[in-house]
């Protein structure tokens, strides 16, 4: 029988193979991607900060939930691949699925905000002028715009766009492109004031959104720019203030506060769907559905939740919600989160099972069979609440 000294120096054989092992296949895929920039002649400044990305990426430690943010309120928690981005206050954060910590560096913006595509992420002074952009690691850009940014958006194709605004021109438009993201056009609004842009699935078009005046109140100017060839391919007007724009294939969804309309890949309207009349919550949206929980969270006894399909027809209504503050689709599931639980619905409203947390969440992601929700405080794991059940009946 083997002494505890030569399991000792097995165990440490095997970890050393392991790492070995690891190290092999992270020079090899490092090899294969440096073959490839070089035979596309597309090195940039930013290439090496994705190769020592790579490596750092790789030989992070794995963490344990709950992940702590001390001295800073967390205000956004995206996924971004193998792991999330997390805005505070102060902040900007990447972990790994395990918790471990990627990156950390303060930001020193008034009001903050990202988005993220991938594995990069878009950093921007909401009502300011300066934007940073990084990869999981390491930061790839500081810049600062001439004019106000007002919303941005990024997308795993290369591309980013910024709104922007200024005494000259109500709103602009400016796409970045490629390894060390130059500006390639700027596109100038004439009608409205601009509320936010975002870019479509495919990552080639972005949708502007922007609010002007009429006889009958207010009024939202959508925009369709392909930035590819950067052209503008379609313009309308809605009644309503849009505060959302879905894609499904090649047909445009907007949201406004009374109703969804569809739109065809001309902008000619389809269809559209009449809401009922309460405030929305919450959007939630996947290839073929979106879901809107509509309410007060104040008076959330009345709370529901609408599931359309990509025709803009009613797939179901869960009434009875009680408190939304974020949902999010799962395949056939809705994740709701409430206010001290989250409950997870099947699209035809059954209950099937409640997760338990002890403060009141912004947003969840299901990642790898866990259920991560952001709290004020940190990062967490939401427990089942039949498994704390079992656990006191066994005590």
């Amino acid at each position: 029988m083997p002494n505890l000294d030569e399991i000792t120096r097995a165990r440490k054989k095997r970890r050393n193979k392991i790492r070995i092992r690891r190290l092999f296949s992270m020079l090899t895929g490092l090899a294969i991607i440096f073959f490839a920039v070089i035979i596309l002649n597309s090195i940039t400044a930013s290439t090496f900060k994705n190769f020592a990305e790579f490596f750092k990426v790789g030989f992070t430690k794995a963490g344990n939930f709950p992940y702590l943010i001390d001295g800073s309120k967390a205000l956004k928690l995206e996924q971004i691949k193998g792991g999330f981005g997390i805005l505070t206050e102060s902040e900007i954060i990447t972990i790994t699925n395990e918790a471990g910590e990627i990156n950390r560096e303060a930001h020193g913006f008034v009001n903050p905000d990202i988005a993220v595509d991938g594995s990069k992420l878009l950093l921007f002074d909401r009502g300011g002028k300066e934007f940073k952009i990084y990869n999981r690691s390491y930061e790839l850009l500081s810049s600062k715009r001439d004019n106000t940014i007002i919303s941005a958006d990024i997308s795993s194709s290369g591309y980013v766009a910024m709104l922007t605004t200024s005494e000259r021109s109500t709103s602009e438009l400016v796409v970045l492109y490629g390894g060390d993201f130059e500006t390639q056009f700027t596109w100038y609004g004439a009608k409205g004031f601009p509320i936010f842009c975002k870019i479509s699935p495919n990552g080639k078009e972005v949708g502007i959104v922007c609010v002007t005046g009429s006889e009958r109140g207010i009024k939202t100017v959508y925009t369709n720019i392909d930035m590819v060839s950067q052209s503008e391919t379609g313009q309308i007007e809605v009644d309503g203030l849009v505060i959302d724009t879905i894609r499904f294939g090649s047909d445009t969804m907007l949201i406004t506060e009374e109703k969804a309309i569809l739109f065809d890949s001309k902008l000619n309207m389809k269809t559209e769907y009449l809401f009922p009349i309460a405030p929305i919550l919450s959007i939630a949206e996947k290839s073929n559905a979106v879901g809107i929980a509509f309410g007060d969270n104040k008076q959330d006894s009345l709370n529901t939740i609408l599931i359309l399909n990509q025709r803009a027809e009613k797939v179901f209504l869960i009434e009875d919600m009680g408190s939304v503050f974020d949902l999010i689709f799962v395949s056939d599931k809705v994740y709701v989160l409430g206010d001290g639980r989250i409950s997870v619905l099947h699209q035809n409203g059954e209950l099937l099972e409640e997760y338990v947390i002890d403060k009141r969440g912004r947003s969840i992601y299901l990642t790898k069979g866990k259920l991560i929700v952001l709290l004020p405080d940190r990062i967490d794991v939401a427990s089942r609440l039949k498994e704390e059940t079992n656990d006191l009946a066994d005590s």
